[in-house]
C-alpha cells in the first residue's frame, strides 16, 4: 500500500467516526512522512477516540492556509500549529485538548471569504490562526469581527498593530512594498 493511500483511507475513516483505525494509519504515516497536516489529523482522530473515556475539556481552533498557491508556507505554519497541538496533546497534566481545524483559502480573497464564512458558523471554533498575507487577512478581518472570532496571523510586525471596535484584533504584516520604502 501507498504511503499516501494510508492518509487518504485514515481521514475516511475519521469521516465515519473510526477514530482508533485512523489513528492506527496516521500513525504509521506520520512515521514513514513527517507531515505536520497527518499529525494534526492524528491528534485529532486520537482526542476524538478519547472523548468517552476522558473526561478533559476539547477546544477547537481553525488555521486556514494557502495549500493550494504556496504549500512551502503552507507546511510551515500547519508545522508550528501541529507542534503546539501535540505538545499540548502529550501533557498529560493538561486538564483540555486542542482540536485543529485546517482550512485552504488558496490566498486567494474570494475563496478566504467563503472560508471564513464558513468557519465563523463553526460555534466550536474560538479563533483562528492566519491568513498567511496582510492582503487576505484584511479582506476577511470583518467577517469574523461581525461573529467575534478572533484572528491571529502568523506573521506580525507590531507598528501596523489595529483594533477593531475593541473585541476583535489583528496585526497586518507589511508588503514588500512598505518594507522597500521604510
Amino acid at each position: 500500500m501507498k504511503k499516501y493511500e494510508l492518509k487518504k483511507e485514515a481521514l475516511k475513516n475519521i469521516s465515519d467516526k473510526k477514530y482508533a483505525l485512523a489513528g492506527v494509519k496516521l500513525e504509521k504515516y506520520f512515521e514513514a512522512i513527517r507531515d505536520p497536516e497527518a499529525l494534526i489529523f492524528l491528534n485529532n482522530a486520537n482526542i476524538e477516540n478519547e472523548r468517552t473515556n476522558n473526561p478533559q475539556k476539547i477546544y477547537t481552533i481553525a488555521i486556514s492556509v494557502p495549500i493550494d498557491a504556496d504549500p512551502n508556507a503552507s507546511l510551515e505554519m500547519l508545522r508550528g500549529v501541529a507542534q503546539a497541538q501535540d505538545e499540548i496533546y502529550k501533557d498529560k497534566e493538561n486538564k483540555f485538548r486542542l482540536k485543529v481545524v485546517i482550512a485552504n483559502d488558496k490566498e486567494d480573497e474570494e475563496t478566504a471569504k467563503k472560508v471564513a464564512l464558513k468557519l465563523v458558523k463553526n460555534k466550536k471554533i474560538l479563533g483562528l490562526i492566519g491568513h498567511s498575507t496582510s492582503d487576505i487577512t484584511l479582506a476577511v478581518g470583518d467577517i469574523y469581527e461581525k461573529k467575534s472570532l478572533h484572528l491571529s496571523p502568523p506573521l506580525i510586525l507590531l507598528w501596523h498593530f489595529q483594533r477593531r471596535n475593541g473585541n476583535t484584533s489583528f496585526a497586518r504584516s507589511p508588503t514588500i512594498e512598505l518594507l522597500l520604502r521604510n
